[in-house]
């Protein structure tokens, strides 16, 4: 029997959403996590922020029920719907973010994964890295974390970082890109 029709755009996406995508080479080897302190690091980031939005967003509030311009009723629910946001962005995102994050290396290329809402996998062959930087800013310092840069010859998508890292890891990672030596090495 032929599939039904589906019944909306809806249907169409989540039964292209079910599908399975295609199997890599690499898909035995499973996804290296990033060390689970970088939630903190998220965190943090998303509160800095946030807190550049959440504090004007609330004095343009006032001013505006201040001014009588705004009920206050209004004024407190837009306040309320503001505070809720501001604590998934900064509670709940950063665990799905952190949850979304992985990265291995098979034979000769680095697959790397993350997005919570939109999905990136993202391949790149070792022979296309130019060069490899370690990161730590002064966030990263504190909580004994580091970034590993990784830069590749093309256009598009030529910087990629993986956050959240060991600093033994990045230099283990970096070291071990580095001393890569492709078919076409000289």
């Amino acid at each position: 029997m032929a599939n039904p029709v589906p019944l909306s755009i809806f249907h169409l996406v989540l039964e292209r959403d079910s599908e399975e995508l295609p199997s890599s080479p690499a898909a035995e080897l499973p996804f290296e996590s990033l060390d689970s302190r970088v939630l903190t690091l998220f965190r943090l980031s998303t509160s800095l922020a946030a807190l550049f939005l959440l504090v004007p967003a609330s004095a343009v509030l006032a001013l505006l029920t201040w001014q009588r311009l705004l009920p206050p009723w209004l004024a407190g629910i837009a306040l309320a719907g503001f505070s809720a946001f501001t604590v998934w962005i900064v509670v709940v995102y950063p665990r799905l973010h952190l949850r979304s994050w992985g990265f291995r290396i098979e034979d000769a290329v680095f697959e790397l994964k993350y997005g919570v809402i939109v999905q990136r996998r993202i391949h790149i062959p070792l022979s296309r890295l130019q060069h490899v930087d370690i990161h730590r800013g002064p966030l990263e310092r504190q909580l004994g974390l580091a970034t590993l840069l990784l830069h590749t010859a093309g256009t598009s998508h030529a910087l990629q970082t993986i956050p959240g890292l060991d600093p033994a890891r990045a230099a283990q990672l970096r070291d071990r890109f580095l001393r890569f030596e492709g078919d076409d090495a000289v």
